[in-house]
């Protein structure tokens, strides 16, 4: 079983999960010689090999920022299981049969996308099809799946695809951000529930002056910016005439909402929940505690005729949350998220390469505004 083939694929996919998420944009269109590992490799426990390196050296952000939650030997066990359960996923279609080879790739993308894995599964190769086929939407996944699947049955024309890797080289300049709304940072610490109250004051304070020195009319703020919302945070907002989306927390007894809310003459109105939290860390399912998931929720709202699309950081993750929003054809993507945990991991930088292939694949600004 640990033959040399498999420690070769092992270790080839750890270098090729390394090099492919958290360097740049142009760097992830190498994720789809995954596609093509499944499509040539020889035995299903060769390519199981392959992909669990993969997974271990692309989400190697999840190891460190989970250790904030949980002691280094639980944040070990997450990092693994999570590689594995979706490493598994990868060959329960497997055959090596070119006739069915296609439709095990598709229902194993069905798995990987669908909840309940599509919840846990990330750094997903077939989202790098915005490089190669910008603008196609959806299509796009087709259309690079087809055109891999050919490379498999004609390995003759595989030459072709060092060519085809110029093409990334374009279209990384494709990203459109929305220039209409200004997005704020923050560095300070967000923590949900452990900040006081005063802190929360003073840093809406903080944005507040931001605001009202720009000529801007539209504002986006990190996920958590005005923490717990209470009747005193209208009183900060009250005097300004801005439009602002801000990340802000709800709680109602035990569970907490997580939203992106309009800020408009000191009214603060929550206008899309979160629908995947972090899983165990923010929510926690089964439990009465935890924050709320709406799992098959809205994934945007429609202000002043315009439709918005939203994603809350770990939900820029995953390929389920994204297809929600697109599908739904939105003007525009807000995307905010609350990096306090995953600090000096490759997680902000997969998060915006994420923002950029789904902006480039459906040709939509978006506009990304994060703390850590």
């Amino acid at each position: 079983m640990l033959s040399m083939l498999n420690v070769l694929y092992f270790v080839t996919g750890l270098l090729l999960g390394f090099i492919a998420w958290g360097h740049g944009l142009f760097f992830t269109s190498f994720s789809i010689l995954v596609i093509l590992v499944y499509f040539y490799s020889p035995k299903r426990i060769t390519f199981l090999f392959f992909i669990f390196g993969y997974y271990l050296a692309a989400s190697r952000g999840l190891f460190v920022g989970t250790m904030v939650y949980y002691n280094i030997a639980s944040a070990a066990g997450v990092y693994i299981l999570v590689a594995l359960i979706v490493s598994l996923s990868w060959i329960i279609f497997w055959g090596n049969d070119p006739k069915t080879k296609l439709l095990s790739f598709i229902a194993t993308q069905a798995i990987l996308i669908l909840p309940p894995i599509g919840l846990i599964s990330w750094v997903n190769p077939i989202q790098a099809a915005a490089l190669f086929f910008p603008g196609t939407k959806i299509f796009g996944f087709f259309l690079l799946t087809a055109l891999l699947f050919f490379m498999y049955l004609k390995p003759k024309f595989a030459p072709v695809l060092i060519l085809f890797f110029l093409l990334p080289i374009y279209s990384v300049n494709l990203v459109k951000q929305d220039k209409k709304i200004n997005a704020l940072f923050g560095n300070e610490n967000y923590e949900t529930g452990t900040v006081a109250p005063i802190v929360d004051y003073q840093r809406q304070i903080k944005y507040l002056r931001q605001i009202e020195n720009t000529s801007n009319e539209f504002f986006l703020l990190p996920e958590n910016a005005l923490g717990y919302v209470t009747g005193a945070n209208g009183l900060v907002w009250q005097n300004t005439n801005k439009t602002i989306f801000a990340g802000a927390s709800y709680l109602d007894t035990n569970i907490t909402y997580n939203t992106l809310s309009l800020v408009k003459n000191g009214s603060i109105n929550p206008v899309y929940v979160e629908r995947v939290p972090v899983p165990l860390s923010m929510w926690k399912p089964f439990s009465k505690t935890g924050v709320h998931a709406n799992i098959f929720g809205k994934g945007g709202f429609v202000l002043n005729n315009k439709k918005y699309g939203v994603l809350v950081c770990y939900e820029q993750l995953i390929m389920w949350t994204w297809l929600q929003t697109m599908l739904h054809d939105p003007d525009t993507i807000l995307a905010v998220s609350n990096l306090w945990w995953a600090k000096d991991t490759s997680i902000l930088s997969i998060q915006k390469e994420n923002i950029e292939l789904w902006s480039i694949l459906f040709d939509k600004p978006y506009t990304f505004s994060y703390n850590l």
